[in-house]
């Protein structure tokens, strides 16, 4: 394989590896609050995009079961959730402008090429410091400080979501744990848990099948497959000839910020690599090691909601009927309207609930819409709402 074909699938892997979509802690759909109404509007793009990936996971018309699988198995892999990654667009404009002050304050400070005071000043921030550049001044070391409480901060942002992670998904626990304990004592079958740890039903089913944890293991070996082979090619250009096994093994350094420094990349060209590499492959590192280390808690999850789920088929009492017609979580949540039945949209939306899929609040803010949507307060939608909504939105403005 050529060298330019090298680089490219390294730099293709370390795309890949970064490639997530946002997920929302209590339900995972996305809402807009407006200013005056408080009211709750969905993103008809993020709806639609899930609908979208259901129909290519399952889609009829494929052609055979290998390809549905196929596709399936390549969907869930290019949109592996890492759980909050804490990395938003303000970290990285302000790690960006740290990192562009402190390259050039290096420079200057320490009379070194602009390359290798970026190379400096990013070892420094992913805490990697390899110590093949060490400042030499009071003024630089003053700057290397402040630079390594800026990496601690960012690698704390980082754990900061798979620490939040873990904590949500032990408080439901510990809550399902409780509610279960306390239904078990006045007859109920099920638990009740306030949160929902993934985004998206249809993505949530076809990664359960395909398994987070090796889709997560696939993806770091991505990260260090990519590392390891633009490492070897960049200090190959650089005129160094870095074995396979030392350039793995700085791949991983780097990227786990362990940076031992008995190994380090000593050409322009792997300089310049690692820039890129040490804040990518950091960021990347944590994303998936965070999705690998909750998976256990997913999987517990999953099972405690499917027993819960045949608890509730076999063991109908006519106390637990009473519940679902007419319990406080039916009332509060507005499901039922006759005290006597529920429906089956009722039922569902309810079970919903209680599995911990999607949250109250997210229940309600969809009602709040169904609320705008119905002008004349009848419970349904029809043509006559259509034609009365334009002047229920002007007296709601007006209020």
């Amino acid at each position: 394989m050529r060298r330019p074909a090298l680089l490219a699938l390294s730099l293709m892997g370390l795309a890949q590896a970064l490639r997530t979509k946002p997920v929302l802690p209590g339900g995972g759909v996305p809402w807009r609050q407006s200013k005056r109404e408080s009211r709750h509007v969905l993103n008809s793009n993020y709806a639609l995009e899930q609908l979208r990936r259901q129909r290519l996971s399952a889609d009829p018309d494929e052609p055979n079961a290998k390809a549905r699988k196929f596709r399936s198995f390549r969907s869930a892999f290019a949109s592996l959730p890492v759980l909050s990654p804490g990395f938003t667009l303000q970290v990285g404009g302000a790690v960006l402008f740290t990192l562009t002050l402190s390259t050039v304050l290096l420079k200057i400070l320490e009379g070194i090429p602009m390359l290798d005071a970026l190379y400096f000043a990013i070892t420094v921030t992913t805490t990697a410091g390899y110590g093949d550049f060490t400042p030499t001044s009071t003024l630089s070391r003053i700057l290397v400080s402040a630079l390594s409480f800026g990496g601690l901060g960012l690698i704390g942002t980082l754990a900061a979501g798979v620490v939040g992670d873990f904590a949500w998904s032990l408080d439901d626990t510990v809550r399902s744990s409780q509610t279960v304990a306390g239904d078990a004592r006045r007859g109920a079958i099920w638990g009740y848990t306030n949160r929902s740890l993934l985004s998206g039903a249809a993505k949530r089913l076809r990664l359960d099948k395909l398994g987070v944890g090796w889709l997560a293991l696939l993806q770091l070996g991505n990260v260090i497959g990519a590392g390891t082979v633009g490492i070897k090619f960049m200090e190959g250009k650089g005129g160094v000839d870095l074995s396979w096994s030392d350039a793995l093994y700085l791949a991983i350094s780097s990227a786990s910020t362990v940076g031992l420094g008995d190994v380090v990349v000593v050409s322009p060209p792997g300089r310049f690599f690692l820039c890129f590499y040490g804040l990518i492959g950091c960021v990347a590192f944590g994303r998936i090691i965070g999705a690998i280390a909750l998976r256990p808690l997913e999987v517990e999850r999953r099972r405690a909601r499917e027993q819960a789920i045949e608890n509730l088929r076999a063991g109908m009492t006519l106390e637990v009927m009473q519940d679902l017609m007419n319990g406080p979580l039916v009332r509060r949540l507005g499901l039922s309207r006759k005290a006597e039945c529920i429906s089956r949209n009722e039922f569902i939306l309810l079970l919903l609930v209680q599995q911990g899929k999607i949250s109250e609040a997210d229940l309600a803010a969809i009602r709040n819409v169904f609320d705008i949507l119905d002008a004349n307060g009848s419970g349904t939608l029809s043509l006559i709402d259509m034609e009365l909504w334009p002047e229920s939105v002007k007296n709601t403005m007006d209020l």
